[in-house]
């Protein structure tokens, strides 16, 4: 099977393979864990090649109401499994509507509000990856970068990748987010500041450090209930063991 950094959709943007980071002892496999942005333009060519792919598993991010503006064409596949676990709750919700915050100041705040006041929504994400037994596994919300993002910082920091690698797969997001002509027209019909779409480093490293802070991402996972069965599961998944040095953040 041939591997993509970001997979060629003709109609989603931000959809890119965790695989090839370097971490302790080894690297993040190609192909099973794909970070995206909504998929509710996808045409039958771009979910045959998902399908191909190797993606049997989407996890959406999304709200009730993002669900019913866009629903997800693998509802109803015969061959991905299609599971719904809203990353964010009313509470945090109205925070993002009501803000009166600079998006420097306020999307950090934002992310640390979701670790921690999601908890029970990112432990069913972890346990719902831990549950797959095949294939490749695909989350997203609309724009695949904050709700996404979280999740996609916290898998990769639990495989043991190192923070630069975890920030610099994040800072890349905008550039694929400014691709997508109907997401930068909705962005300016709603006259969205442009930071709020930026992906800069000083938004995401607060998260990090907040993992770091209280004592790893096991331990981060293990309070919100992650069991630890179910977090050697998931590095099990996720890092390709071999000849790979030891590196260190």
């Amino acid at each position: 099977m041939t591997n993509y950094i970001r997979l060629p959709l003709k109609n989603a943007y931000n959809v890119r393979d965790l695989g090839g980071y370097a971490c302790d002892g080894g690297v993040t496999r190609w192909g099973q864990f794909v970070r995206a942005d909504d998929l509710g333009r996808l045409d039958e060519r771009d979910m045959q090649f998902l399908v191909n792919y190797g993606i049997r598993t989407v996890i959406d991010l999304r709200s009730a109401d993002e669900l019913a503006t866009s629903p997800s064409p693998f509802v109803s596949s015969n061959v991905v499994k299609y599971i719904n676990i809203p990353l964010i709750s009313g509470k945090a919700a109205d925070v993002t509507k009501l803000t009166k915050m600079p998006p420097a100041d306020f999307l950090p705040n934002f992310y640390l509000l979701i670790l921690r006041n999601e908890g029970n929504a990112i432990k069913k994400v972890m346990e719902t990856i831990a549950k797959v037994s095949a294939g490749g596994i695909l989350f997203h919300c609309t724009a695949g970068k904050d709700r996404t993002g979280i999740i996609a910082a916290l898998l990769l920091r639990l495989a043991g990748v190192c923070c630069a690698d975890i920030i610099a797969n994040y800072e890349v997001t905008h550039t694929y987010i400014m691709e997508n002509p109907d997401f930068v027209m909705q962005m300016t019909e709603r006259k969205i500041p442009i930071e709020y779409i930026y992906s800069n480093r000083g938004y995401l490293q607060p998260v990090l450090d907040y993992v770091a802070a209280l004592g790893g991402i096991r331990a981060y996972l293990e309070s919100i209930g992650v069991s630890a069965e179910t977090v050697n599961r998931i590095v099990g998944l996720v890092v390709e063991y071999g000849d790979v040095l030891s590196i260190n953040d």
